[in-house]
């Protein structure tokens, strides 16, 4: 029969930066205190991609009793010989990670299995160091290659309105302007059936009217021009969304489709 193990995590955060990240040399600690101190190690991931989040885990660490204090015995982790670590990735300042202690409960007893989180935010070499002063000195070091782009962040969706004005806010000259001019008597044209289609509120606008001062310096304060549409709610008049009009009448219409007029 299988035995399920529980599994209780930990949560400890390590201090301020003592490793450099330029090297993982310590002085005073050579061949000869390697030799007497207790060696760890981190094994995990040496590739990933932008977005990944990888879990390291370190070896050589002390082993628990369960029959003794948990307190006493992590000094190694939370005492004056705690354990430091950072994590250096490109382009940000070498920043402290959280240790997690992963208690595991098995057949032949429980054991403490340290253990790091790293998300990959930007591609490049990502370096996890480790500086413990548990018996002797010792720092190690593990690498990870990141690949892939820098994300690029999601523009914000438009709000929901639920009792939506539009007002199509024109310089009527425009509309004036030869072939230029007819293109936008189209487009306008298009918008305009749309809008009655769905049974929405709507009206149009000159942006030199008196009457539409207000919708033409939230169009400044957004840098839009005109033709555009000023979207008001009138359950919350708050609600105020500035559009410029698409390259064309659809995808004007899929700007209102967004905001839910549809």
């Amino acid at each position: 029969m299988r035995h399920l193990l529980p599994i209780i995590l930990l949560s400890v955060l390590v201090g301020s930066a003592v490793a450099e990240p330029g090297g993982v040399a310590v002085p005073g600690y050579g061949p000869a205190e390697r030799a007497v101190a207790d060696g760890i190690g981190l094994v995990g991931p040496t590739e990933a991609q932008v977005g990944d989040e990888i879990t390291i885990r370190l070896t050589g660490t002390p082993p628990l009793d369960l029959t003794l204090p948990l307190i006493d015995q992590l000094a190694w982790l939370m005492g004056s010989s705690r354990m430091y670590c950072y994590l250096a990735s490109p382009g940000t300042p070498m920043t402290p990670l959280d240790v997690r202690g992963e208690l595991v409960f098995g057949a032949t007893g429980a054991t403490m299995q340290p253990l790091l989180r790293i998300q990959c935010l930007a591609p490049g070499e990502h370096r996890v160091l480790v500086d413990w002063n548990h018996n002797q000195h010792q720092l190690a070091e593990h690498r990870i290659a990141v690949g892939g782009v820098n994300p690029s962040p999601d523009p914000p969706l438009p709000p929901i309105v639920t009792d939506p004005v539009v007002l199509i806010i024109e310089e009527s000259d425009d509309r004036a302007n030869g072939l230029e001019g007819a293109r936008l008597n189209g487009h306008i044209a298009q918008v305009r059936a749309y809008l009655i289609a769905t049974g929405v509120a709507w009206q149009m606008m000159d942006e030199d009217q008196e009457a539409a001062r207000s919708e033409r310096d939230l169009m400044v304060a957004q840098n839009v021009t005109s033709p555009a549409l000023v979207i008001r709610d009138r359950s919350n008049p708050a609600v105020v969304t500035v559009l410029a009009f698409g390259a064309d009448a659809d995808e004007t219409i899929a700007k209102l489709q967004k905001m839910g007029i549809k």
